[in-house]
């Protein structure tokens, strides 16, 4: 029987600040899990640097998703290091919202950079 190919793919890589940052493409649910948690356990058995979550190109976020999330946030702050959510669209906002979540998590602000292609940030009234 051939393997089926799994629909998550997680990329890890250094930023300009020294952080490691964590990009997930596809869902992130209970089939998908485990990849992230064997990328964390990598990462919090090490003394290192933070840890940025790109959560970009996350096309669904089940529960068992924002509790593996919960537990890597949990065990990099037993070890005195941080974890930064970036790219969480509203979908992933108002999950992590709906759960008390998003008062736990650190999550990077939007910019008026990030808006929808097609449509223009707020002009400045002033």
């Amino acid at each position: 029987m051939a393997e089926l190919e799994r629909p998550v793919q997680i990329d890890v890589e250094p930023d300009l600040e020294g952080r490691i940052v964590v990009r997930v493409h596809g869902p992130l649910d209970l089939p998908e899990v485990g990849d992230l948690r064997a990328v964390f356990a990598n990462l919090t058995t090490i003394e290192g640097p933070d840890v940025v979550l790109d959560l970009t190109a996350v096309s669904f976020l089940g529960s068992s998703g924002m509790g593996t999330i919960a537990g890597l946030h949990q065990e990099l702050a037993d070890r005195g290091r941080h974890l930064l959510l970036r790219g969480t669209s509203p979908m992933i906002r108002k999950a992590l919202s709906i759960t008390g979540l998003d008062r736990m998590l650190d999550l990077e602000p939007v910019e008026a950079s990030s808006a929808p292609s097609g449509e223009a940030p707020a002009a400045d009234a002033g």
